[in-house]
């Protein structure tokens, strides 16, 4: 039966394989700790995180804590370039209000992000965004002030 020392040692061994092979990015974090491997930061996709995984529960006496998401594509196609200038031509009417709104677009994916003045602003957004052909879906993080007042009671 291995040692920890030794089952580190080939753990790290074949991830940095997996490394030249596939190229794991910088944004992801492995730390060993005894018994229990500690992955934090992010996969390049699902399929790192499953084969970094594998090579960690490969082995019984080791426990896993990840806290580690998967990046999402946000590469943009034609049809996304497309869908987003149409986003930007449909909001153009109210461009001097919307002014602090971006907009990516992913895979029909819409991501808003920005602030707006007030909710109406932000449901506007979202309902004529919406209404657009080719829009699978809208992650709407627009944000805005609110502007509470107290009423005093006499």
């Amino acid at each position: 039966m291995k040692t920890i020392e030794e089952i580190r040692s080939d753990i790290f061994q074949q991830i940095d394989d997996l490394k030249l092979e596939s190229g794991i990015n910088n944004k992801l974090k492995i730390d060993l700790d005894g018994k229990l491997a500690i992955i934090t930061g992010q996969f390049h996709d699902q399929e790192q995180k499953r084969r970094i995984l594998e090579i960690i529960t490969a082995y019984p006496q080791m426990k896993v804590l990840c806290d580690a998401g998967v990046e999402m594509d946000m590469s943009e196609s034609e049809a996304d370039r497309c869908l987003k200038e149409q986003i930007m031509k449909t909001l153009g009417e109210g461009l001097r209000y919307y002014q602090n709104v971006r907009v990516l677009v992913s895979a029909g994916r819409v991501f808003l992000d920005g602030k707006v003045s007030q909710e109406k602003d932000r449901q506007i957004i979202f309902a004529l965004i919406d209404q657009l052909s080719g829009v699978k879906s809208i992650i709407n993080n627009l944000t805005y002030s609110r502007n509470f007042s107290r009423m005093s009671h006499s």
